[in-house]
């Protein structure tokens, strides 16, 4: 499921909850619509380049992770 999809099934539930609740959806630039947070994950498994897809405090932490 794409992420978009997720989360608008996510803002129906807690419309359904309390319908005072309002959700706001960001999209992205169409060059990084293929990044999500598993995509990054993985790439950084594998110690794969990051560098244009998060910040670089965020690049630095997922590589100590994974090399741990």
């Amino acid at each position: 499921m794409m992420d978009f999809e997720y989360e608008f099934q996510i803002a129906a539930a807690n419309q359904y909850l309390d319908d005072e609740i309002e959700m706001c959806f960001l999209m992205t630039k169409q060059n990084l619509a293929f990044v999500s947070s598993s995509t990054v994950k993985e790439i950084a498994s594998y110690g794969g380049k990051l560098d244009d897809l998060v910040p670089e405090c965020v690049k630095t932490a997922l590589y100590e992770k994974f090399q741990a």
